[in-house]
């Protein structure tokens, strides 16, 4: 057992780490004033027998994409933390490029290649199953969804303490014994906190599950949107954040059964020398990561690419590239930096803390992710334009909105790493007469630098493909390549919107390489 935690930071650490999650909770209120509005009928919906029928679809989808993705992300991560993988740098970009692939490309880019006239039975004469159905959607969603426990759970693998694991070695295990006994008992906080991600991804997304033709509480919801029956999406909105509700409290429940375990992080690599060999199966653990980022990114760029050629890219009303480009890396690294330094007093006051209520706050902000982006982008235009005129179709605004979408991914990076700094260290270090400044940037920043940056990178990668609120919110006249690609889309301009496809594919590698550049040589 650790050293007992202790409330640090006072009044101000409670109210930077209260802020954001009181501003989620006025969109569940705006849902209420919504839901209860007009004739009062809205809330009828929540106990129609339809409602608990699409209840039990979206939460076996859930289910289903939650464990291929664990498949997924625990097989790939082991192997480029924890293995002589030829190419691991290589493979941890890749793997984690799926987060710039948009779900709607995703969904799209798999009608498209599978099926009796797909590209792929076209070209080389193979009939192949649709995409389309519960199976189908599960698939694509696992494939763009598996790198939220991909990246926090590589980056714990990379963190915990080598004694450890040479204390499991001497004492006789091999090492396939310390990774199952040892190391992933004290990897499990990511990897819960990573699954949970990936269960509000599919309860939060639109665009894959309405292209492949599967009802849930998302695409439902706007579909009534669109049909003007606000009252009705707002009661199947407030169900949706009731059902987000409930996957807390498993998560929490399960967090806490491993509470305890944890221990110090480390601030170096895994030398080669402990690394697992591969032996013969080095090539079939490639194979397996060339398969699984084939699927996911190389099938969507396939798809792309052939729109590019044989549709053609003109589009006289276009903006320019370089301008969408820069509109987007502007929204989304604000956004990213914003989530960053709300995470960090977030998870602060969550972790250093003798209260299990300090969590409240952190656990309240998933209610913002598991939202549509259109439910929470219309409560902020409902609250600016009633509150703070000004800021109506601005970029603050906007950012704004990202921000309570997405904090959840940044503090979700940090709280494994930070739940694993000692007290210790911080009580040392203050003895030998630093601040509080000076021993967070020595001695605490250190420990959870490579989780903080790896939350961060989730944040941007996926603010730079986010399309309902920014359709929403943006101001006048500014476009991003999601929004242009969506329209373009619509628009039959195939060839101009497989460019800004690519474009935002290749802008989610650049993260991945300041997020490796942080790592020391192996």
């Amino acid at each position: 057992m650790g050293a007992s935690r202790r409330p640090s930071g006072g009044f101000a650490l409670a109210g930077a780490a209260w802020l954001p999650a009181l501003l989620v909770l006025l969109v569940p209120a705006w849902l209420l004033l919504r839901a209860t509005g007009g004739d009062g009928t809205g809330l009828t919906r929540v106990t129609a027998p339809a409602t608990l029928t699409l209840l039990v679809e979206t939460v076996l989808l859930a289910a289903s994409v939650v464990v291929i993705s664990a498949v997924i992300a625990c097989s790939t991560a082991l192997l480029v933390a924890r293995t002589d993988l030829p190419g691991r740098r290589i493979w941890s970009i890749l793997l984690a490029l799926p987060l710039a692939v948009p779900s709607y490309m995703g969904a799209f880019a798999a009608i498209a290649a599978f099926g009796p006239n797909g590209l792929l039975a076209e070209r080389f004469g193979a009939e192949l199953p649709e995409a389309y159905g519960p199976v189908g959607a599960a698939l694509v969603l696992a494939l763009l969804a598996y790198p939220y426990l991909f990246l926090p759970l590589r980056a714990a693998l990379l963190g915990v303490d080598p004694k450890l694991e040479e204390s499991a070695r001497t004492l006789g295990l091999t090492p396939i014994q310390t990774l199952r006994r040892v190391t992933l008992p004290l990897v499990r906080p990511a990897l819960i906190g990573g699954a949970l991600m990936v269960a509000l991804y599919v309860l939060s997304d639109f665009g894959a599950v309405a292209l492949l033709q599967v009802d849930t509480f998302t695409s439902v919801i706007y579909t009534q949107h669109d049909a003007f029956d606000r009252s009705g999406a707002a009661a199947l909105a407030l169900v949706l954040v009731a059902v987000t509700g409930c996957v807390l409290l498993l998560e929490g429940r399960a967090r806490r059964t491993w509470r305890g375990r944890l221990t110090a992080t480390r601030s170096t690599a895994v030398s080669s020398d402990r690394l697992i060999r591969l032996g013969r199966w080095r090539w079939l653990a490639t194979a397996w990561c060339s398969l699984v980022v084939l699927a996911a990114v190389g099938v969507p760029l396939m798809v792309t690419a052939v729109w590019a050629s044989s549709s053609g890219a003109t589009c006289t009303h276009c903006e320019p590239l370089g301008t969408l480009a820069l509109n987007s890396v502007t929204v989304a690294g604000l956004t990213a930096v914003v989530c960053m330094v709300l995470a960090l007093f977030v998870v602060r006051y969550a972790t250093f803390g003798r209260h299990r209520r300090r969590d409240l706050p952190r656990r309240l902000l998933y209610s913002g992710f598991a939202l549509p982006g259109i439910v929470v982008a219309l409560a902020m235009v409902f609250m600016a334009s009633s509150w703070v005129p000004v800021l109506y179709q601005t970029l603050p605004l906007l950012v704004v909105a990202c921000t309570l979408r997405f904090l959840p991914q940044a503090t979700d990076g940090l709280a494994p790493a930070m739940a694993q700094v000692r007290p210790s260290l911080e009580e040392a270090s203050r003895t030998l007469g630093h601040g509080r400044l000076a021993t967070f940037r020595r001695v605490t920043m250190p420990l959870i630098r490579r989780g903080w940056i790896a939350g961060g990178v989730l944040v941007f990668l996926t603010t730079i493909k986010e399309l309902p609120a920014t359709l929403v919110l943006r101001p006048t006249g500014f476009e991003t390549l999601a929004t242009e690609l969506w329209d373009l889309s619509n628009e039959a301009f195939l060839g101009a919107a497989a460019e800004r496809c690519i474009l935002i594919v290749c802008l989610g590698v650049l993260p991945m390489l300041v997020l490796l550049a942080r790592e020391v040589e192996r």
